[in-house]
């Protein structure tokens, strides 16, 4: 598929049927926010040390196939969030803010609304701070949960006076020997409008069996795989 968060993996994940693209997003030490997994360097790249370190400039010179031996000097490297939303016009986005300091969030939103991709962005982050100012900003993109907001959610009664924080929630499929997929989940959510995606599925056969149950989506790093288990057939090329 390519070097992950880079625009050939991404090009890669469209021809194999992705239907959403999820990102990561931290931001170089001149504040451009860039797409790439991990707050350090060195798993993915080139490079070594924290992302926050580098100017852009720098860190887009970095070799992000360096690890990957098909990849390797082959011109991958890390993408600004505005290369990427420009370079995928049309498909929706899952943006996870990664990097909490320095806060990043303005500067992000700025970026999603100058590409005018506001309206097919969900801002996630496991921070609430993060999430808090998605929200309050004016005609913001729409967020997914918070972790606190999850563990509230697990546990309310049917009868609470609980509104939904957000309209999606993004949850891995147990935690802790706990079900979190569960029929029960699924048809609270479905009745207070809660969309529900799970991550991170590699295994076809739970790819199906969440599908039978209802969820609203699911990441993958296998984007074929699972359009075949959506189209019931081959993916489309």
């Amino acid at each position: 598929m390519g070097p992950e968060e880079t625009l050939q993996a991404l090009s890669a994940s469209v021809a194999a049927g992705a239907q959403v693209l999820e990102l990561d997003v931290h931001g170089s030490a001149d504040g451009v926010p860039v797409c790439i997994h991990d707050d350090t360097l060195d798993r993915t790249t080139s490079g070594t040390g924290p992302v926050s370190a580098l100017p852009l400039a720098q860190l887009q010179a970095l070799d992000a196939g360096h690890h990957d031996p098909d990849w390797r000097g082959r011109g991958a490297r890390i993408p600004t969030l505005a290369e990427v939303l420009a370079a995928f016009p049309d498909m929706p986005f899952v943006l996870e803010i990664k990097q909490t300091e320095p806060p990043i969030t303005d500067t992000v939103l700025e970026v999603i609304a100058g590409a005018g991709a506001t309206e097919r962005v969900i801002v996630a982050s496991f921070d609430a701070d993060v999430l808090a100012a998605v929200r309050a900003a004016p005609d913001g993109p729409v967020t997914s949960f918070a972790a606190g907001e999850v563990v509230d959610f697990l546990w309310i009664d049917d009868d609470d006076p609980w509104r939904a924080p957000a309209p999606f929630m993004q949850i891995p499929p147990s935690f802790a020997g706990m079900d979190l997929v569960s029929p029960d989940l699924l048809a609270r959510a479905e009745r207070l409008g809660v969309g529900v995606q799970v991550w991170t599925i590699t295994d076809e056969d739970e790819m199906r069996a969440l599908v039978e149950r209802g969820v609203h989506g699911i990441m993958t790093p296998d984007p074929a795989t699972l359009a075949r288990v959506l189209g019931g057939g081959e993916p489309p090329r």
